[in-house]
């Protein structure tokens, strides 16, 4: 999320017109409810969340993180301090149940 996809869809909205909180939810929310992704996608109590703090994203390459990025929270683990990439390793894969 910190290097050209989410930025880019940032700058996209600014340049349409698109608030800001309809973009997030397309890019959280609505994913988890499409994919049946059960305590993901929202900020609620017992959920998992990744939550990236920012101001005026701006992208400089597709290798660097965005410029504006000053915190990165995966699972409740940071993975982002001011701007810098942090030794956590806080993802997980998540995987399609069989049926």
């Amino acid at each position: 999320s910190c290097f050209t996809c989410y930025p880019h869809f940032f700058e996209l909205a600014k340049e349409f017109g698109i608030n800001e909180e309809i973009i997030v939810n397309k890019m959280s929310g609505k994913i988890a409810d499409r994919y049946k992704l059960v305590d993901r996608g929202y900020l609620k109590e017992g959920y998992k969340a990744d939550i990236t703090i920012y101001k005026d994203f701006k992208v400089n390459s597709e290798i660097e993180a965005a410029e504006g990025l000053h915190y990165v929270f995966m699972n409740g683990k940071k993975t982002v301090d001011n701007g810098k990439f942090v030794e956590a390793k806080a993802g997980e894969f998540i995987l399609k149940k069989a049926n």
